[in-house]
């Protein structure tokens, strides 16, 4: 006999860290992505800084290949030792990769391997849903992570860019979305309600995704997903949950669909508690140690 209630376990970027898992009673356990650490991020930042006075400055003059392939391979290995933790709690585990999860592509552009889904080999019970749409007992789930800014979807001219290069880059990050979007419509025309679209990136435009950074260029600018947007407005799932934004933490409503912001790390889970019966979210909740 289906059960009446069901309770949904979230955890958002982890960076590496091992999580504290404050609800023992649940379902099912998703996460938002950034399963992997950040070792990379030093260098990242001295990177840009650097860009700004050179802007043909290579990365290589910041970190040597073998460095990057070090700090991505203790990352790495990072992410599979909470994946297996996970793995051992013996309950559906799914989840999306975020920007530091080293997919195969990152905010449309191509990475190589698509090293995350290596890390999720052998794993039964870890379902990544990146793209992709699972049917779990009652719910369904439809995933999109890997972005960390509004996706480009608006198909545009050279004459919008000051060169050919930023042309080039903004179209073939425009196509590679197009298809993602086609991709997750088709996947949203076939789900059976109510849907969970599980995302790295919280929703465009809403207050989730407002970034309170005066160091970054990103301050005080909606840096949310326009697709997880345009999927709430067209299908209203029951639910979108994501993360990313860190100052953005919370839920809100976006027509329907409650969305919500579960990037707390590694000591903060958020609990939602759904009633089957009425096919709807029941409780919210933020546990603390």
């Amino acid at each position: 006999m289906p059960k009446e209630t069901l309770t949904l376990l979230i955890l958002g970027d982890l960076h590496g860290q091992m999580p504290k898992l404050l609800q023992k009673n649940f379902d099912i356990l998703l996460c938002t992505g950034d399963i992997c650490s950040e070792e990379l991020r030093p260098y990242i930042k001295k990177y840009l800084k650097a860009r700004n006075k050179d802007e043909n400055i290579s990365f290589r003059k910041i970190c040597s290949k073998e460095k990057e392939e070090e700090l991505e391979k203790k990352s790495l290995e990072r992410g599979r030792k909470i994946l297996e933790k996970l793995d051992k709690l013996n309950k559906p585990v799914i989840i999306v990769p975020g920007n530091w999860d080293q997919s195969s592509y990152l905010d449309g552009k191509k990475q190589g391997k698509d090293k995350f889904t290596q890390i999720c080999k052998g794993l039964e019970n870890i379902h990544n849903v990146q793209n992709k749409k699972l049917r779990l007992g009652e719910l369904s789930f439809v995933g999109h992570g890997s972005t960390s800014a509004p996706e480009p979807l608006d198909k545009k001219s050279e004459q919008d860019f000051p060169d050919k290069h930023s042309f080039k880059d903004y179209t073939q990050r425009q196509s590679y979305f197009a298809k993602v979007y086609a991709k997750l419509q088709a996947h949203f025309e076939k789900a059976e309600p109510p849907i969970i679209l599980l995302t790295h990136n919280v929703p465009y435009k809403t207050k989730l995704d407002k970034v309170h950074a005066p160091q970054s260029y990103a301050h005080n600018k909606h840096y949310g997903s326009k697709i997880a947007r345009k999927l709430i407005e067209e299908y209203s799932p029951l639910l979108c949950i994501g993360g990313h934004i860190h100052e953005g933490q919370g839920k809100t409503k976006l027509g329907k669909t409650l969305c919500i912001n579960a990037g707390y790390g590694k000591d903060i889970n958020t609990v939602v508690v759904l009633d089957m019966k009425k096919k709807k979210v029941h409780k919210v909740e933020v546990l603390s140690s």
